[in-house]
């Protein structure tokens, strides 16, 4: 394989991020465009005259309103362009032998106890740090989350961000940073990068810690589909927390939550040594991801 300068390395890791950050970008513009186009229509409609900080302020409330059909729209439209380089990438000399695990019904079940024991776990730390206190920007996300419909809300944070992100952060960043360096500092910086992306501080130590798990995930396994069911299944556990009153209305007690918390990281550090020890046969079974 033809040597590659430290800019060519460096670009080969950001722009895949670039690409979903564009799009994302594109699709909230043309949103807001057309949320504009309605707002104005709506004031000509009542005779009311709009002034700027009114329309700005409309607008903003009307983006927070939709900000997870945006998400949506936006996975939609990234993941079979990511799709591309992932396969890309693949035929290249450093994976063309890498063959990913044969999956078993026991393997899914003990990933998705990893992760959503993970997801308790790392929510857990959050709360008891009380960071979130600290970051409007995280509570803005939430509402824009939790306040969009349970539908929108499975269908875009549960099931399309979760695989449009895998697809980029543990199926194209992490195996390019796996051609430079090794292993776990490639698992380490694709989850910081990760956690980054999510632009406040409480998700950026959540999605971290989550990351390293998936990164770990698709090491150990070298498919793809694993750590996507994995990231489904933290997502899905983190919406059922918050929308399912209650669960979360049991969760809010503080010894229940105490008692849920520390479980979960015994079964968190049980399911991870399973996975460690466990023994994979690597072969075409799982070649439909290609």
């Amino acid at each position: 394989m033809k040597q590659e300068n430290i800019i060519v390395k460096i670009w080969r890791i950001l722009y895949p991020l670039g690409i979903y950050f564009g799009i994302t970008q594109v699709v909230s513009f043309l949103s807001a465009f057309i949320i504009m186009i309605f707002i104005y229509y709506e004031s000509m409609k009542r005779g009311i005259t709009l002034n700027v900080i009114n329309a700005s302020d409309q607008l903003s409330e009307k983006l927070i309103q939709n900000g997870l059909y945006i998400t949506l729209i936006a996975a939609i439209i990234t993941i079979p362009i990511l799709l591309i380089f992932y396969k890309r990438d693949k035929k290249r000399s450093f994976f063309i032998n890498e063959l990913p695990a044969k999956i078993k019904i026991n393997d899914f079940a003990v990933v998705l106890l990893l992760a959503v024991s993970g997801c308790i776990f790392f929510n857990g730390l959050v709360t008891i740090s009380n960071i979130a206190q600290y970051s409007k920007m995280y509570q803005q996300v939430s509402k824009i989350i939790f306040d969009s419909g349970i539908i929108v809300e499975v269908l875009a944070a549960g099931i399309f961000a979760p695989i449009v992100e895998e697809i980029l952060f543990r199926g194209i960043l992490y195996k390019r940073l796996k051609e430079y360096i090794n292993p776990i500092a490639g698992i380490i910086i694709s989850s910081l990068l990760f956690g980054i992306y999510h632009f406040n501080l409480v998700q950026f130590v959540y999605a971290s810690l989550l990351g390293c798990i998936l990164g770990y995930l698709m090491e150990k396994y070298k498919n793809i589909k694993v750590p996507i069911l994995a990231h489904i299944g933290a997502n899905m556990t983190a919406i059922l927390l918050t929308e399912c009153k209650p669960v979360s209305d049991l969760y809010k007690i503080q010894s229940v939550f105490l008692a849920v918390t520390i479980c979960a990281f015994f079964i968190l550090v049980l399911s991870a040594l399973w996975i460690k020890k466990g023994k994979f046969t690597y072969g075409d079974i799982s070649r439909i991801e290609e």
